[in-house]
Formats: C-alpha cells, structure tokens, sequence
C-alpha cells in the first residue's frame, strides 16, 4: 500500500486523531470525494514484513472506533449521496464489530450501546443476537468466546 498526493488535495483540518489506524481509507474517501482525478496502480509499490505484532493482527477495544467515525463522517457530510444506502449498511457494520472487539474485552455497557447503534441503523437479526450474548453472565460469554479470558478481562465501563 502506498499513496502519493499533493498537499493542496487534503484538507489537513480532516487529518484527525479519530482515524488513527484508518487514516489510508480516510485519506482515499477524502480524495474520492473532492471530484479530482486520481489513478489506481494494482502493481505492488511498497514492501512490508509480515509478523506477530503488525498493528492490523493486533486486538483492541478501540480497533473498529476509526470505521465507525469514519463512516459517520461520510454519511454527515453527504460527500457520496448516491452511495448513501452502501453507507448506511457499512456504518452498520463498523458498529457491530466495535461491539463486538468491546465485548472481547469485556466492555459490556459500551458493547451494548455499539450493538444498539448498530440495530437502530440497519435493523438485522444478527445485531440484535449480538445484544442478547452481551447479556449474558462472563463465564457463558468466556465458554462461547465472545470474552476474552485473563489478557481480555478488564471492568466494564
């Protein structure tokens, strides 16, 4: 992955903390949206090691926070309303697996309000299983593994 862009094409003020891992697609939905012209080159330009402590095999809490501000973003400033319904089912999506990294680490309030987001938003079946398991007791959640155990436990918030 690599890009290369003039500096008067982003609007650096967008370039927020809240896309921290993100910020590749961000700065590509940005680019996207200010209607320039910009090439794609499927040929491998960068090369990068492979190994156990990559940023992106990582596991968080907060690993899915960038989509979901993200997507949040793009349905606010209506940069692509033609893709609004894609949006809406992506944001959807970046609320369920926040709930989901929340739930690992036992965050159950906050996993429940992202399953509820993620509900209210698109309204699937599988959103709302995801909110009936945050309710269950820890040890149910560890046995199914949707907690994590010692590394994962942390008080809720």
């Amino acid at each position: 992955m690599a890009s290369v862009f003039r500096r008067e094409a982003v609007d650096v003020s967008l370039l927020t903390a809240e896309v921290v891992g993100a910020y590749d697609f961000w700065i590509s939905c940005i680019l996207a949206a200010s209607g320039g012209g910009f090439y794609y080159i499927p040929e491998r330009l960068t090369n990068y090691r492979i190994h156990d402590r990559m940023e992106t095999g990582r596991r968080t809490p907060e690993k899915s926070r960038p989509l979901v501000y993200i997507f949040e973003q793009l349905l606010a400033k209506n940069w692509f309303p033609t893709m609004r319904r894609l949006l809406v089912g992506k944001l959807a999506g970046a609320y369920f697996q926040c709930g989901r990294d929340l739930l690992w680490f036992n965050q159950t309030e906050t996993a429940r309000t992202m399953f509820c987001k993620a509900l209210k938003t698109d309204a699937q079946l599988k959103f709302l299983v995801a909110y009936m398991l945050s309710l269950a007791p820890y040890m149910i959640r560890r046995q199914i593994r949707l907690t994590g155990g010692k590394m994962g436990y942390q008080n809720n918030i």
